[in-house]
């Protein structure tokens, strides 16, 4: 172990011991996370430690060994080698981090070379073929004398594993790792007119060549719809012993993928396996999956699905008349979608979809179109002073969902104020049942949410609002205030809270509506009684104002006969005709 190392750990064990013990830290002494190198906590969170992070590791050492600087390089290798050390024994080293750590032993090894230390070559180099048993020194930057030693250590103490497997696609698991694939010959190429045979033999099964220490050796051959093999070997220094392997067919396979990955397989009903995001493209949302190998699929008629979240379930009938690999290609998902069509949605209008802006596509000059997975939507219009339009949908797969877009005012309840929880989810469900009937106004209940927020951030609570009615407010409510943040917040036409009298048994209440600005900044009371039905509370606003203006009683007519208007009639006794 380095004396870097050693000094982190002396640190931390320091540290631990300071907060364990009470009494042995002064009153005023603080020891921060900036007291320690960061590099110290990923170490003792080896569990943590993502993969990305060990390369960059692993990549800073080789870089400083290949610039010259040694030690630099050394401590960063032996951190490293500490790291997957606790990996292995944590059961979470994996084949790539088998890898890496015998490079890193490996670069600790030609260190020691140099300095003649050979017991710690010898060490590190075997180590580094028992951790992973393809591990070689380049000749190309090692010295001959490296090289030489690191092949006499091999003769010493390792034998050699040769492999002879069919079908050459099968999974190796050599004592509990698995061994890369072996690249497989491009298959011989049919004559071009489709007749005939060609000379060439079958290829003979690949030759995989694997030096292991001497001793017991357990060896797992696995591939999906083949029998397994598993089988004891022993090895001896020096021999080298070779292994033929067979794997007897015993089912049907089925080769496919699918389009997004993270598609569930299922044959018959039952699940049988899931695509993965292929590992070039690092994203379950890549186009297509790595192939998948779905084996113990007895020969006959099946029935296949794959099903997604957010897609339609893909099904298929397949026919498997014999225990062979099936093909079934790239398999497409189509998502699961319905549309809402806006009718009469004015051009300039904002389209927001529980409250995040989108632009529906335009179907024809009157209507435009959203295309939505299924489910709970809520959907706005806001036309500026054209008016707003608002509406809950419920959309399923397939279907389409035609909204007549009615821009109208908007009454903004935010809710009722007061302790008497009864009384104010009477008052509130009233209101509510009123509201439906207003046909002037389009009504934003806003009760549950975003209007509670609205009051509380104005400060505006049930006593206030009381005192500010009485005159005893400390400090009176600022309407022009509240007018501005209510426009801001939840733009409207007319807003309105309800203030319970009482927090214990409220018998009455009142309602307080505002307008939204350039109307005076003030708000409008009215009073109701609870102890009846208070469905008319809103009548006002149902009632539709007319349109007025002075009447002049004369005709006038604009003439280029004359300077001004010429009067063309008077109505007898009108307030032109008296003027």
């Amino acid at each position: 172990m380095s004396a870097v190392v050693l000094s982190r750990r002396v640190l931390l064990l320091l540290f631990a011991l300071l907060v364990a013990v009470p009494g042995l830290l002064p009153a005023d002494a603080q020891i921060e996370e900036e007291d320690l190198p960061p590099e110290t906590y990923t170490q003792i969170a080896f569990d943590r430690l993502g993969s990305e992070e060990v390369h960059r590791r692993f990549a800073a050492a080789e870089d400083a060994y290949l610039r010259g600087e040694a030690e630099e390089a050394l401590a960063g290798f032996e951190e490293l080698i500490e790291i997957f050390e606790e990996m292995r024994l944590a059961e979470r080293l994996d084949g790539e981090g088998r890898q890496l750590m015998a490079e890193s032993l490996g670069y600790r090894g030609r260190y020691h070379f140099n300095l003649g230390e050979l017991e710690t070559v010898d060490a590190d180099l075997g180590r580094a073929l028992q951790i992973w048993p393809a591990f070689d020194l380049d000749p190309n930057l090692v010295s001959p004398k490296l090289i030489s030693r690191f092949e006499g250590l091999k003769e010493a103490n390792f034998g050699e594993l040769v492999l002879r497997i069919e079908p050459q696609d099968a999974q190796v698991t050599l004592d509990g790792v698995e061994l890369p694939p072996v690249a497989t010959p491009e298959p011989a190429s049919a004559p071009a007119d489709g007749g005939g045979e060609t000379d060439e033999e079958a290829p003979a099964p690949l030759l995989r060549e694997i030096p292991l220490l001497v001793g017991s050796h357990r060896l797992e051959v696995e591939r999906p719809g083949y029998a397994p093999v598993r089988r004891d070997l022993e090895l001896e220094a020096g021999r080298s012993v070779e292994v033929s392997l067979e794997l007897v067919r015993d089912s049907a396979v089925l080769v496919l993928q699918s389009s997004p990955p993270g598609a569930v397989v299922l044959v018959d009903g039952t699940e049988l396996g899931r695509t993965r995001a292929s590992a070039a493209a690092g994203a379950e949302d890549s186009a297509v999956s790595e192939t998948l190998m779905i084996g113990g699929i007895a020969p006959g008629a099946h029935r296949l699905e794959l099903a997604k979240e957010g897609f339609r379930t893909y099904r298929a009938n397949l026919n498997m008349p014999a225990p062979e690999d099936y093909q079934a290609g790239t398999l497409t998902l189509e998502r699961t979608q319905g549309q809402i069509v806006l009718e009469g949605l004015p051009r300039e209008a904002a389209v927001l979809l529980d409250g995040r802006a989108v632009e529906p596509a335009r179907i024809s000059a009157n209507e435009a179109g959203l295309r939505l997975p299924p489910g709970s939507y809520r959907l706005q219009v806001d036309g500026g002073t054209g008016g707003i339009y608002e509406a809950s949908v419920e959309l399923e797969d397939r279907e389409t969902e035609r909204l007549a877009v009615r821009l109208r005012p908007g009454f903004a309840f935010l809710g009722v104020l007061g302790g008497d929880e009864v009384a104010a989810q009477r008052l509130a469900d009233e209101i509510r049942e009123a509201a439906a009937g207003l046909e002037a106004w389009a009504f934003l209940d806003r009760s549950e949410g975003s209007g509670g927020e609205l009051l509380r951030g104005l400060r505006l609570s049930a006593e206030r609002l009381r005192a500010d009615r009485e005159g005893t407010a400390a400090r009176p409510v600022n309407w022009a205030q509240v007018q501005a943040e209510s426009d801001r917040a939840l733009p409207a036409s007319l807003y309105a809270v309800a203030v319970l009298a009482d927090d214990l048994v409220a018998e009455d209440a009142e309602l307080l509506f505002w307008p939204a600005a350039p109307a005076p900044a003030q708000a409008d009371r009215l009073s109701l009684s609870l102890q009846g039905s208070v469905a008319g509370v809103l009548e006002p606003l149902t009632r539709v104002g007319r349109l007025r203006r002075p009447w002049l009683g004369a005709t006038l007519v604009d003439s280029e006969a004359a300077a001004g208007a010429v009067v063309a009639q008077l109505t007898p006794d009108g307030p032109a005709a008296q003027a």
